[in-house]
């Protein structure tokens, strides 16, 4: 009779077991559907590592591999090896922004043997990209029609080891590539398409609403051979000795164009002026150094017409080019000397006061 009992018991179990894993085979899609659903809303995005995966965005999607998804923070984590991550939206997927909801997307891949990662959102704007680390090109696209902006932060720059592609084509991108914990000197290249050398890999872009940057410790070098055309680009150098030299910025045409160069509380070194000609910078220059002192020089020596300059504590007008609406001026603030070299041309300087600091 206890025979019989066990025999019993034991067949009991294994069907229970049974159901058990056919119930569990059908929780994936479950959860995905349901993941989906929260993603068409507002939701974080974490890749962990490498994954080959395609986010197709529609109940239709088969090819999601996924490792876990945290309800309470909305976090889609993958953690498989392989070798390319795609996502797009195709009608509702992660970076699709739908009413009041926005996407966030975090990248922290590492070091890992991903060949590429691409965000195509082609739906609406206002979603933030959040790149911390990977080790392949990544391009973060925004291909809608609707007006608005997206937000895209890089860094820490170092674990950016790929190339970088940031575009917008009807709204723009609100660009901050963020470098401040690194402690090693960088030389760093910015013109109006892309910049290098902060990250291991050139970053580029288009239609950008802003563009910010921020230097580490190390006493970094900037060299700007150009600014993209009314925004504000703001450079902030470090907290070490750093040296900016400033070529040209915006064009004649589109003078709306700011180029603000924030020290950090080092011994900087700024120069304005290509090859002693003053004359391709246009917009307002700004120039601060909080916590240090910036040792200023203003470069028109190879200027062959006559200027008009007036110098006060703090700002120069007339060496630059100007604009009736939107002026053109060089302000500055915590200086430690200011250097002004004019062309051949037989200039007129008024000294209404000079800088203190």
């Amino acid at each position: 009779m206890n025979r019989i009992f066990r025999s019993f018991h034991s067949s009991k179990a294994d069907r229970s077991d049974n159901r058990r894993l056919r119930t569990d085979r059908l929780k994936r899609p479950l959860v995905l559907e349901a993941l989906e659903r929260r993603l068409n809303l507002s939701a974080a995005v974490t890749l962990s590592s490498a994954a080959a995966v395609s986010w197709l965005g529609s109940s239709a999607d088969t090819n999601v591999v996924t490792e876990s998804y945290n309800s309470t923070t909305s976090t889609y984590t993958i953690s498989d090896p392989g070798v390319t991550i795609n996502i797009t939206d195709n009608s509702g997927g992660a970076l699709t922004s739908t009413g009041s909801g926005t996407s966030t997307v975090t990248i922290t891949t590492g070091t890992s043997s991903v060949s590429s990662l691409t965000f195509n959102n082609s739906t609406g704007q206002g979603n933030t990209y959040n790149l911390e680390g990977s080790a392949a090109p990544v391009t973060v696209e925004n291909t809608s029609t609707v007006p608005g902006s997206d937000t895209v932060t890089l860094g820490n720059a170092q674990n950016l080891l790929g190339a970088i592609s940031i575009s917008n084509t009807d709204g723009g991108m609100n660009l901050t590539v963020n470098d401040s914990a690194d402690t090693t000197a960088r030389t760093a290249d910015l013109s109006t398409t892309q910049l290098t050398g902060i990250t291991p890999a050139t970053i580029t872009y288009s239609r950008l609403l802003a563009l910010t940057i921020d230097g580490g410790t190390g006493g970094n070098t900037f060299n700007v051979s150009g600014t993209i055309s009314n925004i504000t680009t703001t450079i902030n150098s470090g907290s070490g000795n750093n040296t900016t030299t400033v070529d040209s910025t915006g064009l004649m045409t589109q003078m709306q164009t700011t180029l603000d160069i924030n020290g950090q509380g080092g011994a900087d070194t700024v120069t304005l002026g290509n090859a002693g000609n003053t004359q391709q910078l246009y917009g307002t220059i700004n120039i601060a150094n909080s916590g240090g002192l910036t040792n200023l020089t203003v470069n028109d020596s190879a200027d062959t017409t006559a200027r008009t300059a007036n110098l006060s504590s703090t700002q120069l007008i007339g060496l630059t080019p100007f604009s009736p609406t939107f002026g053109s001026s060089i302000t500055y603030a915590n200086l430690s000397a200011l250097t002004i070299d004019g062309g051949s041309g037989g200039n007129t300087f008024t000294v209404m006061g000079t800088p203190t600091n």
